[in-house]
């Protein structure tokens, strides 16, 4: 059984989580390690990968976040429609990554690594961007949308490491990956202070017809490893962290959304967990 987290744990895990990933396709699982990236987790957090913050800072600027998603609420109330606090229930059109950051959607004792189970005639699940281009270095919104198509109650679940995660990978037409740094990624210093958690789960039910969604922010930028004294820091378990080293070059790519989602068969495409849209990058 494993001791619930604080938030300030999460927080403090999420500002700090810069990562890595490698690879020739996207055959990775939502849950490797190797699979994280600094954008996304910054973005969730709403604050720079690059701050170094006391407890009480982190715990401060949670609490602004919070006050934020609140407000995004009143502005946009079919965000959270279907949804109870606490019950972790999809009703119509909800904040799916409100949700999963309760404590209360929280399965203590659920293991990430469980066995799969087949719902590919119940689940899909969709990415789309705000605009099929963007320009060298610059960003757009990215909107993942769960949806139940099934006619029965469809429980999910999705791994917290402390917090759920949702990465980017960027790849060629031909499968290759775009945005990684070259060459090996480098081992963390054996001095590293970063903290370490263990895996668990949150579930979310989704009722029938119902949709749960994700906005993200992705960056038309290129990565390099990042220096040794900011590694100290990195998360155990999300990889060696990355920095921005510049605008993508023009082209056109395929963007796929590491979800956390866990526990469903796929197959090899992982068009569940991890779905991708085309992007073209030029000015």
């Amino acid at each position: 059984m494993r001791t619930p987290i604080s938030n300030v744990c999460r927080a403090t895990a999420l500002l700090l989580g810069l990562a890595a990933t490698c690879g020739c396709g996207p055959s990775h699982p939502a849950n490797d390690p190797s699979n994280a990236d600094e954008t996304v987790a910054a973005a969730a957090a709403g604050e720079s990968s690059g701050e170094k913050l006391t407890p009480e800072q982190v715990a401060e600027k949670r609490r602004q976040r919070q006050e934020r998603e609140a407000a995004e609420a009143v502005k946009d109330p079919d965000a959270k429609k279907g949804s109870s606090s606490g019950d972790c229930n999809v009703g119509t059109m909800a904040d799916l990554q409100a949700l999963l950051s309760q404590p209360a959607c929280e399965v203590h004792g659920a293991d990430p690594n469980a066995k799969e189970r087949d719902v590919t005639d119940v689940l899909a699940v969709k990415a789309t961007t705000d605009s099929a281009t963007v320009n060298p270095g610059g960003q757009t919104k990215v909107t993942v949308v769960f949806t139940n198509k099934g006619k029965a109650p469809l429980p999910l679940d999705f791994k917290l490491d402390p917090e759920a995660r949702f990465l980017f990978e960027l790849y060629t037409p031909k499968g290759t990956r775009a945005e990684l740094p070259p060459g090996d990624e480098p081992m963390l210093p054996e001095s590293s202070g970063g903290p370490t958690f263990e895996p668990s789960v949150a579930r979310v039910t989704f009722a029938p017809g119902a949709s749960g969604r994700v906005v993200l922010t992705w960056n038309a930028v290129k990565y390099k490893w990042a220096s040794k004294e900011k590694a100290k820091g990195a998360v155990r378990g999300h990889g060696y962290p990355r920095e921005p080293a510049g605008p993508l070059s023009k082209g056109k790519y395929v963007l796929h959304v590491v979800t956390p989602l866990v526990g469903v068969f796929e197959g090899i495409e992982h068009s569940l967990s991890q779905p991708a849209t085309p992007i073209e990058v030029r000015p």
